[in-house]
């Protein structure tokens, strides 16, 4: 028997009491039984006087229902003491000590115990199965909202960054710095993102790019811009040559000053070619503000290029 540290069921006990008597031959050994099972002596205490005084007043069924009863309403104290007894009756053998024309009777009865204890314990297996696979699901989702929270953090914290670079003066720390902040946030979503890097030709640095981030399938080459001035056709220019220079690549291009409408219109002019999404820091900044996530955004950007072949449009909500 696996478990039977649950309460009997009324079948059980009655199962119980009519088995155990029949077990042995006197109302003693079966007092005796109860005892080697572990019974308080002073559960057994009034039977055992009126086993000695007059033992035709008193059955062996009246002590097994009596036993069997107070055992099962005794809760959690008397646990031990059940399981103890429904383990020695469904692995009782020796049933010469049962009078010879009640063994078969007393086989049956063991068996037909074992099985009621085997299906009792197959629900509580499955039980318990539940049990573990609803507390998998618990710790899941409890985990699922520890990471929602860390990253909520996160990305508070980086827009806090952000802003608190706009209002910074040093113009080099900002363009330090905000590279590795469009790193950061691609981690922090878990973007597949490449630093910035150099490309070099013979050992000469041939390309500067500021990073490079996967979305969907697709490459962006990305650049960064923190410039007082709206980005022109010449840095424009420079990134769309970067791409034409790689089959499959797409741009993103990021800038604290918007763009001049030349810009915009060159990205437009070679869309049948290259995509190129153009966006502002400012909607990152609103991006990070709610939940949206960064790969989402990305979607929509370019969904704008190419259903609407419109290069720059502003996305400032979620």
């Amino acid at each position: 028997m696996s478990d039977a540290s649950w309460h009997h069921t009324p079948d059980l006990v009655e199962r119980l009491v009519e088995t155990i008597p029949i077990l042995v031959k006197s109302k003693q050994q079966t007092l005796d039984f109860f005892r080697s099972a572990g019974i308080p002596e002073a559960m057994l205490r009034d039977m055992q006087s009126t086993v000695d005084s007059d033992p035709q007043a008193i059955s062996k069924y009246y002590i097994a229902r009596t036993v069997v009863r107070q055992l099962n309403e005794g809760g959690d104290r008397f646990l031990a003491q059940r399981r103890e007894v429904v383990r020695r009756v469904t692995q009782w053998e020796d049933f010469s000590l049962s009078w010879p024309n009640e063994q078969d009777k007393a086989r049956g009865l063991v068996a037909a115990v074992r099985q009621m204890v085997d299906v009792r314990d197959a629900f509580t297996r499955m039980q318990r199965e539940r049990d573990r696979e609803r507390q998998a699901r618990i710790r899941q989702q409890e985990t699922k909202l520890e990471e929602q929270r860390l990253r909520r953090n996160a990305r508070s914290n980086l827009r806090t960054r952000i802003v608190d670079l706009q209002r910074s003066a040093n113009a080099q720390l900002r363009g330090s710095q905000v590279e590795k902040l469009l790193a950061d946030l691609c981690q922090i979503e878990g973007i597949q993102v490449r630093e910035p890097f150099e490309v070099r030709n013979a050992g000469t640095p041939e390309e500067q790019i500021d990073g490079v981030v996967s979305c969907d399938g697709h490459i962006y080459l990305v650049e960064v811009k923190w410039w007082s001035a709206p980005i022109d056709i010449a840095p424009m220019s420079s990134h769309l040559f970067r791409l034409f220079r790689r089959p499959d690549a797409r741009g993103l291009f990021i800038s604290n000053s918007g763009y001049t409408e030349a810009a915009i219109r060159a990205c437009r002019d070679v869309l049948s070619q290259k995509m190129m999404v153009l966006a502002e820091l400012n909607e990152l900044i609103f991006l990070l503000e709610g939940d949206r996530s960064v790969e989402d955004w990305i979607r929509e950007k370019s969904s704008i290029v190419l259903a609407e072949r419109e290069p720059f449009r502003l996305i400032l909500g979620n």
